[in-house]
């Protein structure tokens, strides 16, 4: 979930490289590779070196390598979790500067808030509360991205996905999303 919220930060990226196409299409296709490549590190690491499942990969993980390891992963996780935070809660808060017209201060307050305290009610555990989440964001974003894409591409300018932008590349990442959704509202 976390890997695939990164798109969140694009519009920042884009207003700090000028919107240089050539760069944006870089920054974004490095940014993603490097998710993944992180995501398949971690995956593959756990299943190699863990005896059993178990409900965090770093727990299988470090049971297998050694407890320097727990510390290791928990602190990543930690630092995964707040730098994509971070980059959800500044994108929100320019979404809500642009509908509002408020302070950058007072906006970023307004979308970083609620979800904070969300954070600290006594709802579920953290894998329920996440799992939970990520179904939500999955369904908003299946529902929400293409259609702002398709009234985005019929304005002025080069769409930089190209032939990634095309109907059929737009269905399949609706399912996927959708495919994500109901991925986490399913026990396992």
């Amino acid at each position: 979930m976390f890997a695939f919220s990164a798109f969140f930060s694009i519009p920042q990226a884009v207003t700090g490289l000028n919107r240089d196409t050539k760069k944006i299409r870089k920054a974004v296709f490095l940014g993603l590779m490097n998710n993944l490549v992180l995501i398949i590190v971690i995956t593959l690491c756990s299943l190699i070196s863990s005896g059993e499942v178990t409900k965090m990969a770093m727990i299988g993980w470090s049971k297998g390598i050694g407890a320097w390891a727990q510390v290791v992963g928990s602190v990543f996780m930690v630092l995964a979790m707040l730098t994509t935070y971070w980059s959800i809660s500044l994108a929100l808060g320019d979404i809500v500067q642009e509908q509002m017209k408020w302070g950058r201060k007072a906006c970023w307050v307004a979308a970083t808030v609620p979800s904070l305290l969300l954070t600290f009610l006594p709802i579920a555990g953290f894998m329920e509360f996440m799992r939970l989440a990520g179904g939500l964001i999955a369904i908003l974003v299946a529902i929400l991205v293409v259609p702002a894409y398709r009234k985005a591409s019929g304005e002025e300018g080069e769409s930089m996905l190209g032939r990634f932008g095309t109907t059929g590349m737009q269905i399949l990442i609706m399912i996927a999303y959708i495919l994500m959704a109901v991925g986490n509202v399913v026990s396992v």
